[in-house]
């Protein structure tokens, strides 16, 4: 007897990661149930050991299942920036700018992309949460292919380190590098590729390190409007039962004043009719 086809299991473990989160372990519960069921005791083993993914790393998934081509568009960015960081020539710094920044528009758009996800399904697209989704796009693109499961991540990644892109000085020709090339060549005006690799990559890690730390400073101020907002409105709150407590009381106030009065009426019409009593019987 054949056993089950594992293409077809690959497709049912997709479609797992392609629900809404919060429907993630219902779905692989029924399918773990389906496998045993059909004497499949291995599949269900190995499906009822899958994790439920966290937020940041469903957003990335999504962008897999539905804007692949965001996400291709990243990875062969990336595998261009690498090839280009030993390319030599006039055109070399040139052509690396041109990689670094089409890699940089390509995890815009795929970023983007997770961000509809996360809306789309409820969830709060906080900075810290697209931090997390950025860092984890950058990595699955800046790795080694063949090593991320795609579609399937069960947590966000780290962020590539400076080691993902090195920038050795390329060999010319003759043997020499470019950059000893210009240590010997004093007055050369345009700086040796692998350099100014360097110092883009430097600037660049310098710029998300800035980002990341205005990131977390907003999100500290918005923490600390919401607290300052949460506070007036119990302010507010307070203040308006207070009104109604004072209204209240300036109502009953009245009514006592009114029955005063009323009192007061009766009391001079009373004296009136006592006087005039007197009045008509004396001689």
């Amino acid at each position: 007897m054949d056993g089950p086809d594992p293409t077809d299991l690959e497709a049912e473990i997709g479609r797992i990661y392609q629900q809404p989160l919060a429907a993630f372990v219902a779905a692989r519960n029924d399918l773990a149930a389906r496998l045993k069921a059909r004497g499949d005791r291995a599949g269900a083993e190995r499906v009822r050991s899958l994790v439920k993914p966290s937020v940041p790393a469903w957003a990335v998934n999504q962008v897999f299942w539905t804007a692949r081509a965001e996400l291709d568009r990243a990875m062969e960015a990336s595998r261009r920036l690498r090839a280009r960081q030993h390319a030599a020539g006039p055109s070399a710094g040139t052509e690396l700018r041109q990689a670094l920044r089409e890699r940089r528009e390509a995890l815009a758009a795929a970023l983007r992309k997770a961000e509809e996800s996360l809306t789309r399904a409820g969830h709060a697209a906080t900075p810290a949460v697209m931090q997390r989704v950025s860092a984890t796009l950058d990595a699955l693109s800046a790795g080694p292919e063949g090593t991320a499961p795609l579609g399937r991540l069960e947590k966000e990644r780290e962020p590539p380190g400076f080691e993902a892109f090195t920038f050795p000085p390329p060999v010319t020709a003759t043997g020499s590098s470019t950059l000893a090339a210009a240590e010997e060549a004093p007055g050369s005006a345009e700086a040796p590729p692998a350099a100014e690799g360097r110092a883009f990559v430097a600037r660049a890690e310098s710029e998300v390190a800035a980002r990341q730390r205005a990131v977390e400073a907003a999100t500290a101020e918005a923490e600390a409007a919401r607290a300052r907002l949460e506070a007036a409105r119990t302010s507010a709150d307070e203040a308006q039962r207070r009104l109604g407590e004072a209204e209240q009381r300036a109502g009953e106030a009245e009514e006592a004043l009114a029955r005063a009065a009323g009192a007061l009426a009766r009391a001079q019409q009373a004296v009136r009719e006592a006087r005039g009593g007197r009045a008509s019987v004396e001689p």
